[in-house]
């Protein structure tokens, strides 16, 4: 691993876990070290708390450390924004009677020092399928939210004041069906529509979302914080978890994870699987890369298919954009030619350069060390 990831993971474990940082840290780390640490952080979402365990460990000069102290304050005003609008949004669905639980970010925030720590994009929350159209209506004509985005999964919504918000219908996770997350769930409180999951619950979709974006390119550091405070601070029945990842076939990926928040976080020794992963990780951002994403796409079939599917897109993969596939299913062709003018019109034909770029440079070496990743992390099935 590069010295600056290993510093940045120091200053991490710092920063979320409370401890005092190493002056001998501090001293190793050249201006060439702090903007590299800056950068990756940066990628990663992760500069403010950098920042705050910079903050307090060294009283010198201020200004090599100004940048990280930029991204504390921007965090703070996002944590406020975002905060504000989930209180209304709660506020919505309780009044409508409308079952909900809050996922990911809102969920897991509590877990750290600070809320504000734990940095979001969106505000993501989960209703009964039953309820979307009727919850989609009240938030875009009572409320004038814009509807931005669909998928098999989720609607994004758009607050009027900018916030992104994230109806999920579906538990979104290829590993966990939704009526097992609703048949976990309880009242947060007596009377409440808000739902809460169990920690072993909890636990399992949190990996099953790291699964989910592992092979799409990559989950980004930010998960592996959320793991380790979910596993230091979650009164969690670790034999039910275990028996949880198995009955989903994420034995092997959930270890792995596990193993990597034991090496950043606990000093543990790596395995050799462990130190691929982990550079696997690094490469991408906070949700990945594009060269990792083909790379994991690219491992499961030859050139020749991959092109063919994303220029003729099966109809599974294009029912969130064009819902009249799900009733006429004869229209898939017309629902190619309209997504040829849809990318071409929203400036898309540089990305397909780039991936077409990508594809001509990785070769049956990289594809196979892909494809031998996957199969130790159990995610080729």
């Amino acid at each position: 691993m590069k010295n600056c990831n290993t510093h940045l993971l120091s200053l991490l474990t710092c920063a979320v876990g409370g401890r005092a940082v190493s002056p001998d840290i501090l001293s190793q780390m050249s201006d060439e070290d702090i903007r590299e640490i800056y950068d990756s952080a940066k990628k990663h979402d992760l500069a403010h708390l950098v920042g705050v365990a910079l903050e307090t460990a060294e009283p010198g000069d201020k200004n090599r450390y100004k940048p990280f102290v930029t991204e504390e304050i921007k965090a703070m005003y996002r944590y406020e924004w975002l905060t504000g609008e989930y209180k209304k949004i709660c506020a919505v669905l309780e009044q409508h009677e409308i079952p909900y639980i809050p996922l990911k970010g809102s969920v897991i925030r509590a877990l750290y020092r600070e809320p504000w720590h734990r940095t979001s994009s969106d505000i993501d929350i989960l209703i009964p399928e039953e309820r979307m159209e009727n919850t989609l209506a009240i938030f875009e004509n009572e409320h004038s939210y814009t509807r931005t985005d669909a998928t098999l999964q989720d609607i994004s919504l758009t607050a009027p004041n900018g916030v992104h918000f994230e109806l999920h219908f579906d538990g979104g996770e290829k590993y966990v069906d939704c009526s097992e997350i609703w048949a976990d769930a309880r009242p947060a409180n007596p009377g409440s529509y808000q739902h809460v999951l169990s920690a072993e619950m909890l636990l399992l979709t949190h990996i099953a979302h790291m699964a989910k974006h592992f092979v799409n390119g990559g989950c980004g550091l930010r998960p592996f914080l959320d793991l380790w405070l979910m596993k230091e601070k979650l009164p969690y029945d670790a034999e039910k978890l275990s028996r949880m990842l198995d009955s989903h076939q994420l034995t092997d990926f959930g270890n792995v994870m596990f193993g990597i928040v034991a090496v950043w976080f606990d000093h543990k020794t790596p395995t050799e699987t462990e130190k691929i992963t982990q550079d696997y990780i690094f490469s991408g951002g906070v949700y990945g890369n594009l060269y990792n994403s083909i790379s994991v796409t690219r491992s499961r079939q030859n050139i020749f298919i991959y092109v063919v599917q994303r220029i003729f897109p099966p109809r599974s993969s294009l029912l969130a954009s064009y819902p009249v596939l799900k009733r006429h299913p004869w229209q898939l062709p017309l629902c190619w030619v309209r997504r040829w003018i849809r990318l071409i019109r929203e400036g898309k034909l540089k990305q397909i350069q780039v991936e077409y770029n990508i594809n001509r440079r990785l070769d049956a070496g990289q594809l196979n060390h892909t494809d031998d990743l996957l199969t130790q992390l159990g995610l080729t099935k």
